[in-house]
């Protein structure tokens, strides 16, 4: 890339009207380590540093990048001459290594290149999930629900149900009269939602996922079924205890905790990670207590081990992380979330993948990133052809 054409391209992403075309041009060339020089320098130029070239070694931007990149606030980082802080190179830095900064496994040029000359299309921009439920109530009845909705939708079973800022909220009446009735949420491939239950427990439902639950818990224990992922932080009520009923018998006892359960039916096994509080995990008259930061795996066989909550947590808080995943469940997860179909065309490659990346990008930002660890692959419509 020519240093006039580098020179439009940062000046327009700092000034935050880059499209996505020159977005990926500018991504690609700064993803090759041997551009970083040459970027830092015009960025040093377009914001006027009287300090001279900014550092571009790798050890010295990785740990500003990851800083920068974490899901909470920004910090600026100074430097001891000049008059430019870092954070104005971050903001730039961020739209374009956001991602970049992610170190993937089995990475070098010969494969990149390599890739770069066997991906002869685009695929199609596919649109990340979003918020977005169906709600099925005990008589049967289905209702959509979306991010835009605010409204009450019904009465029933001693609860009023409300929508409320992409949340589905229960709300006691105590007009309660005959037996039981339950609701059903279920997220469809691509979206994700929350619900509030009639105790004040609070449910995020991960994509292709459901829960079954009373409008009102009136008996000696709060019991709910869930398929797929969801994190549930339970209030607290030692006189009724709370129970997640899971497939194949297994079962999770709870008294006032946060925990995030995984149990895809298209998957084998379930993992139930404890973030606060404790649990217990039960299957086949085995049963484990955990403790937090602790992960029950159950497989024909239950083991408990150490978790790393930040990967287990990462779709809750809006990213992928991919670290040390293997091919298949990386490919599961891309596929709920975006909506689509994958096939692998000779087999599954062994590819392990590394670090995380928002799930807000398009399918084809998330693809040409992945590509860089070695990921060969075609779209057909929404199916996504893995090859070896």
């Amino acid at each position: 890339m020519e240093k006039e054409t580098l020179h439009k391209l940062v000046g327009k992403l700092l000034a935050g009207n880059l499209n996505d075309a020159e977005r990926a041009d500018l991504q690609s060339y700064v993803l090759e380590a041997s551009n970083r020089e040459q970027f830092v320098t015009v960025l040093d130029e377009l914001t006027e540093s009287e300090t001279g070239t900014l550092p571009f070694d790798e050890k010295y931007w990785q740990p500003i990048i990851r800083e920068i990149t974490k899901p909470t606030e920004i910090h600026p980082i100074s430097r001891k001459r000049g008059v430019i802080s870092l954070w104005k190179v971050a903001a730039a830095l961020i739209v374009i290594i956001v991602t970049a900064a992610f170190i993937f496994s089995n990475m070098n040029k010969e494969a990149a290149e390599g890739l770069r000359l066997a991906q002869d299309k685009a695929p199609e921009q596919i649109a990340p999930g979003t918020n977005g439920a169906i709600l099925t109530l005990a008589d049967g009845t289905v209702v959509p629900l979306d991010s835009a909705g605010n409204e009450v939708i019904t009465k029933q079973g001693g609860a009023k149900i409300r929508q409320q800022n992409g949340q589905l909220i229960y709300v006691a009446t105590g007009e309660v009269n005959g037996a039981v009735q339950y609701n059903k949420m279920a997220t469809p491939k691509g979206r994700q939602y929350q619900l509030l239950l009639p105790d004040g427990s609070h449910v995020w439902l991960n994509a292709a996922s459901s829960i079954r639950y009373p409008t009102v818990f009136n008996g000696k224990e709060r019991m709910v079924e869930i398929s797929g992922e969801a994190y549930v932080k339970v209030a607290p009520n030692a006189d009724q205890p709370f129970r997640v009923k899971l497939k194949n018998g297994a079962a999770v006892d709870v008294l006032g905790t946060a925990f995030n359960i995984k149990a895809y039916d298209d998957q084998p096994g379930i993992a139930a990670t404890l973030v606060e509080g404790a649990i217990a995990f039960n299957v086949n008259n085995d049963r484990k207590i955990l403790k937090p930061g602790q992960q029950a795996l159950w497989n024909d066989n239950l083991s408990v081990v150490n978790a790393d909550l930040d990967r287990v947590l990462a779709w809750k808080n809006g990213f992928f992380n991919f670290d040390g995943m293997d091919m298949q469940e990386a490919m599961q997860q891309i596929e709920r979330w975006y909506d689509i179909d994958v096939k692998y065309e000779s087999g599954i490659p062994g590819i392990r993948f590394g670090g995380k990346m928002p799930r807000n990008l398009n399918l084809d930002e998330l693809l040409r990133i992945l590509k860089r660890a070695e990921l060969k692959y075609r779209m057909e419509g929404r199916t996504l052809i893995v090859m070896k």
